[in-house]
């Protein structure tokens, strides 16, 4: 099954949070998400407990740790990591804690996370490729050409979009990006089992129903006709429109992942890899 789901967002618990956290489960809800992490500054709002609304599942515990610089996710942790360490050890302090690492919003203020840290930094699962809320920040809210950077640089990890609302009436941020994840059930262990295996993709309204790597080919299905664009190494390769496009990687091609835009809106694939 394909469920909904934000890993980014704040309530009231948050100095700039503006909402409750009954109101964002509502409105998630509403939304037709089935999975939902409220990461407030900083401090852990337990949702241990609490029952989402319908099929909302609620990661128990997660909070966003940083302040001006960089800003880790830390999805389904335990209790508080201690804060004022390194980066190395924060994400180590996630790890052990059971949680999830995701850098959040490389792009905020144009180098929240350098292409070079992304690559030093052991243990964290992904990045934050898309963040609407950046819209009304300095920086940009796309990352896919640090994504690709890290990529190029051997390095493996996820793709993650969230739209790091902080109240539920601004249309530009909220509800703008999410990740479709294909699990085995909607409770919210399944959902993260299939995020750590990068069972997901990013969405801004488009849809994929496959990405897969077979012997070194890559095939995209999409149930709209749509336009299929490969990228290899961090560059354009082929452009098809239609339901399904393949691309076969050649000797030197690192990696490969999509895009696709339909009139529903854009989806991102995560990268796939020849040995795959």
């Amino acid at each position: 099954m394909w469920i909904k789901g934000n890993l980014h967002c704040h309530s009231n618990n948050s100095s700039d949070g503006e909402v409750s956290v009954a109101e964002l489960c509502q409105w998630y809800r509403a939304h037709k998400y089935g999975l939902l992490a409220i990461t407030d500054h900083n401090s852990i709002t337990d949702l241990t407990g609490i029952a989402g609304p319908g099929q909302l599942a609620l990661v128990p515990r997660s909070v966003e740790i940083g302040e001006q610089t960089e800003n880790i996710l830390a999805i389904g942790v335990a209790d508080m990591p201690p804060r004022g360490q390194t980066n190395q050890a924060t994400i180590d302090e996630i790890r052990n804690r059971g949680g999830m690492a995701i850098l959040a919003h490389p792009n905020w203020r144009w180098n929240h996370w350098t292409a070079k840290d992304l690559v030093t930094l052991q243990g964290y699962v992904g990045i934050e490729v898309l963040n609407t809320h950046m819209r009304e920040c300095e920086g940009h809210e796309s990352a896919f050409h640090i994504f690709d950077e890290v990529l190029c640089r051997g390095k493996r990890i996820l793709a993650f979009g969230n739209d790091d609302a902080h109240n539920t009436h601004d249309a530009e941020i909220i509800g703008q990006v999410w990740n479709m994840i294909e699990s085995e059930g909607p409770a919210y262990e399944d959902l993260r089992a299939a995020i750590e295996s990068g069972q997901f993709y990013v969405s801004t309204g488009g849809r994929i129903t496959a990405a897969t790597m077979r012997g070194g080919r890559f095939s995209v299905k999409c149930p709209l006709e749509s336009r299929i664009v490969f990228i290899v190494n961090g560059e354009r390769v082929l452009c098809k429109t239609g339901k399904d496009a393949q691309y076969e990687l050649r000797q030197g091609e690192l990696y490969i992942r999509a895009e696709i835009e339909s009139p529903e809106g854009k989806a991102y694939t995560q990268a796939a890899f020849p040995e795959d």
